[in-house]
């Protein structure tokens, strides 16, 4: 399966793995398959939270996978709410 990113999407990457240097840069893709294809339509920079060898390795809070503006759309829809505050995006 393939992984589609235009180049803004290229360009927003870059730019975050230039931001968090040295430590590795992390965050979420989302997207819609199109046949044998992933499209990304959004991407959710996050923080590193490993606090031991953030250069190679990375850690995301799992809080954060659930504060995404499509998760919290359908949690709210679900639940009514949204998660508490814990989880804090990458610039």
């Amino acid at each position: 399966m393939t992984l589609v990113l235009d180049a803004r999407h290229v360009a927003a990457i870059r730019r975050h793995g230039e931001a968090d240097y040295p430590a590795e840069a992390c965050g979420l893709i989302g997207g819609a398959l199109e046949g044998d294809r992933k499209v990304a339509v959004q991407l959710v920079p996050l923080v590193n939270r490993r606090t031991d060898s953030a250069r190679n390795r990375y850690l995301i809070d799992p809080a954060c996978t659930i504060r995404t503006p499509t998760t919290r759309r359908r949690r709210r829809r679900s639940t009514g709410s949204t998660p508490g505050p814990g989880c804090r995006m990458s610039s």
